[in-house]
């Protein structure tokens, strides 16, 4: 069964594509490597070290950005209710 979001990137921007709903997101690319990582379950704990060791940012930055952009994407439909 193919994911029911598409990525699309290209220098520091991507769109997100729902094959679902048909809407179509542009996004900062990291905003959409993290709605890619959470959509591919990585998640939590997981996802903040990744971020941390792959973007040099730190754990509260790390933190905030996953939470705001899990409220955003929950709203959007683009991923489901559970978060760890």
């Amino acid at each position: 069964m193919p994911s029911l979001l598409a990525f699309q990137f290209w220098d520091d921007e991507c769109v997100v594509y729902n094959r679902l709903s048909g809407d179509t997101h542009l996004l900062p690319a990291l905003h959409a490597e993290i709605l890619q990582l959470i959509t591919e379950g990585i998640r939590g704990d997981n996802l903040i070290a990744r971020l941390i060791a792959e973007h040099a940012i730190s754990h509260d930055e790390a933190t905030e950005l996953t939470s705001s952009l899990y409220k955003s994407y929950k709203s959007l439909g683009l991923v489901d209710s559970s978060w760890n």
